[in-house]
C-alpha cells in the first residue's frame, strides 16, 4: 500500500485499545507458557528462544516460508558459538585464531550472499548471543540448542494455530453478516 505521496508504504493503523489489550494478554500468556514449559523440562537458557521469536516474528513477520531458514541459521549461529567455546578451551589462543578465520569466511559468504539459507541475519544474531563472554563461560550449549528447538516448535505451532483460528473466524464472519442482513 503506497502512502499519500505514492512513494513509500503506509504503516498499518494501530489496533484499538481493546484489541491491543487482548493482544498483550495473549502475548503474556504465551510467554509464560513458553517459560513454564522450558523450566518444566529443566531448561534455564530460554532466552535464546525469545531471541529467535523476536527475529522471526519481527523482521520476518512470522512467515512460515521463512521459518526453515531462520531455524537453520539460528542453529548454525549457535553452532558457531559452540565452536568458539570448544576451540578456545581445547587449543587456547590458536583455537581463537582458527575461530576468527572461520568467522571471516562466514562473514565473506554473508557479504557475497552465498549459502543465504544458512548464513544470514538470524545466524549473526545467534552468533552474537552465543559469543557473549557470560554465555561462553556459564551457559549450557546443550541447553541453548534444546531451548532453541523448543522455541521453534512452540512458537511455530502457536502461530500456526493462531493463523488457523484467524482464517476460520474470517470465513465464518461473512456468512454471519449475510445471515444478519437477510433477517
Amino acid at each position: 500500500m503506497l502512502g499519500p505521496t505514492g512513494s513509500s508504504p503506509s504503516p498499518p493503523a494501530p489496533p484499538p485499545v481493546s484489541a491491543a489489550l487482548l493482544i498483550l494478554a495473549a502475548i503474556a500468556i504465551s510467554m509464560a507458557d513458553y517459560v513454564g514449559l522450558s523450566l518444566a523440562v529443566g531448561l534455564q537458557e530460554f532466552y535464546v528462544g525469545f531471541m529467535f521469536l523476536i527475529y522471526w516474528s519481527g523482521p520476518k513477520k512470522a512467515s512460515f516460508a521463512e521459518l526453515p531458514s531462520v531455524a537453520a541459521a539460528s542453529l548454525f549461529g549457535l553452532g558457531l558459538g559452540l565452536a568458539l567455546q570448544q576451540l578456545q578451551s581445547h587449543m587456547g589462543g590458536p583455537g581463537v585464531l582458527l575461530f576468527l578465520a572461520i568467522i571471516a569466511l562466514v562473514v565473506f559468504l554473508l557479504i557475497r550472499q552465498r549459502l543465504s539459507f544458512l548464513i544470514n541475519e538470524a545466524a549473526m544474531l545467534m552468533l552474537t548471543l552465543a559469543t557473549v563472554a557470560h554465555v561462553q563461560a556459564h551457559a549450557s550449549f546443550q541447553g541453548l540448542f534444546v531451548s532453541l528447538g523448543l522455541a521453534i516448535a512452540f512458537f511455530g505451532l502457536l502461530f500456526w494455530l493462531a493463523g488457523r483460528f484467524t482464517e476460520a473466524r474470517s470465513r465464518a464472519q461473512p456468512s454471519a453478516e449475510r445471515t444478519n442482513t437477510a433477517l
